[in-house]
């Protein structure tokens, strides 16, 4: 339910929650959320009050440390504004890297290594190993990098889109090709097995996070049109910014800031039936 100008609540009386300058969330029923100077969300902690921050913003000229505790999110940024890497509630760290466009090319995390390849936009293929196994790069007298052996290649997944769109229509692993099925918006709905078994089955919410699942939530991490799941912090990595579905929010301010056409700096879209953010930029209406 929003109001006036774009902020979202899950009640009609709007008493949910409470925002602050640019639509950034600062309280929900369940958690305080605290921002760095320049918009990015650098703690979201269980409601335990941060009366000394009575703007929900910290500056690093200040000298306020932020201290993570047990039960906290705790979010780390490049100074590109990208996202480098989460501590999760039970202590164990996310990372990820980029390349220089700003694509994300891996994440690590539990001693593992998962990679991302890239054609322009569009992921391709995906593919995991252990960290321990990752090859050292260097730099020779040219200026190039060089890796000292080559990168392991395991568990690989290739995606396959409809001709000239974001909308996965295949997923391939192991020699195995899956059909998946999309609704109106290109969110997967379905994936079938060449057998024309159903694996992986699923709705959504108003914020576009997964109901009624059917199957591993992580057989299809395609969301809303762009959209890419991290099981490990549940945020949905959006191009140039990542987007929580349980707030129906990005975690950092709209790069372009009022260029983007959204209701908020930080706010998905205005009409989720017609509309999608695919680079967390600018909203534009979904050919349907």
């Amino acid at each position: 339910m929003p109001d006036a100008v774009g902020n979202v609540f899950r009640s009609r009386d709007r008493r949910d929650r409470e925002y602050g300058k640019g639509g950034r969330i600062l309280r929900d029923r369940h958690y305080d959320y605290l921002y760095n100077v320049e918009g990015n969300l650098i703690l979201k902690t269980p409601c335990r009050g941060l009366t000394q921050h009575p703007n929900h913003e910290v500056s690093e000229e200040s000298g306020t440390h932020i201290a993570w505790q047990t039960g906290d999110y705790a979010y780390e940024w490049y100074g590109n504004g990208m996202l480098k890497e989460v501590r999760l509630p039970y202590g164990k760290t996310v990372r990820f890297e980029y390349d220089a466009l700003g694509r994300r090319t891996a994440k690590l995390f539990n001693g593992h290594v998962f990679r991302y390849l890239w054609d322009g936009n569009v992921m391709v293929q995906e593919w995991q190993y252990e960290e321990k196994d990752r090859p050292q790069h260097s730099i020779d007298e040219f200026g190039r990098i060089r890796m000292q052996s080559e990168e392991p290649v395991e568990n690989l997944v290739t995606w396959v889109y409809e001709e000239g769109s974001y909308v996965p229509v295949a997923k391939i692993q192991n020699g195995e090709r899956y059909t998946i099925i999309s609704d109106y918006m290109g969110r997967p709905v379905e994936a079938y097995n060449s057998y024309g078994n159903v694996v992986w089955q699923a709705d959504y919410d108003i914020y576009g996070d997964l109901r009624n699942i059917k199957g591993i939530r992580d057989f299809i991490p395609f969301r809303q049109l762009g959209q890419y799941e991290d099981d490990e912090t549940r945020l949905y990595y959006n191009r140039f910014r990542y987007y929580d579905p349980r707030i129906g929010n990005y975690i950092s301010q709209d790069p372009i800031r009022l260029m983007g056409n959204n209701p908020t700096l930080y706010g998905y879209v205005g009409d989720l039936n017609n509309w999608a953010d695919v680079f967390g930029l600018r909203c534009k209406k979904v050919k349907k």
